[in-house]
């Protein structure tokens, strides 16, 4: 996969909403990519990118340690994170991604007793609030519910 330069980075335009289209390649020389940047599939980051609000990330991309992302993030189904890496100010240690619930994805960032749970494009630090929200959208699944509070309730298991 062909490596981006710095110089290479900085050539490519927003569009007329202010994002950032980028391709499918090796990001791993750049470190800060601002915010509303869009993501092909199977994109590599080095350790310690720092991405901005609303970037979304293609199939299958992959993160060095110790990145960050901003608020309203979206990855694509097999992303995989480093050690370390944060959303928000929220280090997570493991990331489960469901998906298959019509257009969304609901992504569990998990640390230790902690965790934010993402649906759409909205945070949650509770399940009951983010069913609520899913119900709004309409975008409520019965068994992706089940298969959230199985896995949230094995984190607590496992203390």
């Amino acid at each position: 996969m062909k490596q981006i330069t710095q110089k290479e980075f900085n050539s490519f335009k927003r569009n007329e909403n202010g994002i950032l289209y980028l391709p499918s390649r090796d990001y791993s020389l750049i470190k800060n990519f601002g915010k509303w940047c869009s993501f092909g599939e199977g994109c590599s980051f080095g350790e310690g990118c720092s991405f901005g609000e609303g970037c979304s990330f293609g199939k299958g991309c992959s993160f060095g340690e110790g990145c960050s992302f901003g608020e309203w993030c979206s990855f694509g189904k097999g992303c995989s994170f480093g050690k370390g890496c944060k959303y928000r100010d929220f280090t997570f240690k493991e990331v489960f991604c469901l998906y298959g619930i019509y257009k969304f994805s609901i992504i569990i960032y998990s640390n230790q007793d902690k965790y934010i749970l993402s649906v759409g494009c909205d945070d949650f630090n509770s399940i009951d609030e983010a069913i609520k929200r899913a119900k709004e959208l309409n975008c409520y699944c019965e068994k992706t519910e089940k298969i959230v509070r199985i896995l949230l309730e094995a984190r607590k298991e496992e203390k």
